[in-house]
């Protein structure tokens, strides 16, 4: 007989050292991603997503988020409009950041998306969820996301 889990304690995000953290700059200001970095925090980071609108992510912002989130791994992708701190925006780059002590991240690129290789694909993501388990032993949960562009 299992013995029984106590239920979880939500903490907002806001009060949560190990929760994602998130934050939105406008693109035209000055250094957008050192404004996310002071706001999203000092890190260690394990996963920093992007969102910017359909001009697409531009190469300096992305070399300048490895520069200041140098340990993290970074994705993202466009979007029709931003959901920022005061609702719908545009304009901006929002960033969502997952912090190191409570998360640990595998990712597959799947390109081209119009050719996909299906056996290929779940093979690749069968060993990034196995390696994942072995270097993420500690952490109890899993989540899974799945960003497409274009």
């Amino acid at each position: 007989m299992s013995e029984e889990q106590p239920s979880p304690v939500l903490v907002p995000p806001d009060q949560a050292a190990d929760a994602p953290r998130r934050a939105s700059a406008p693109l035209d200001g000055g250094d957008p991603v050192g404004r996310l970095a002071a706001a999203l925090g000092p890190g260690p980071h394990a996963l920093i997503l992007l969102f910017c609108g359909a001009g697409g992510v531009p190469a300096a912002l992305l070399r300048r988020a490895h520069e200041l989130f140098d340990r993290a791994v970074i994705a993202g992708c466009t979007t029709a409009g931003e959901i920022a701190e005061t609702g719908y925006a545009e304009g901006q780059v929002v960033a969502v950041a997952f912090p190191a002590s409570s998360f640990a991240v595998e990712t597959v690129l799947i390109d081209p998306v119009d050719t996909i290789d299906s056996r290929s694909v779940i093979a690749r993501l069968q060993r990034a969820r196995q390696s994942l388990q072995h270097k993420a032993e500690c952490l109890p949960h899993e989540l899974g996301i799945l960003l497409v562009d274009g």
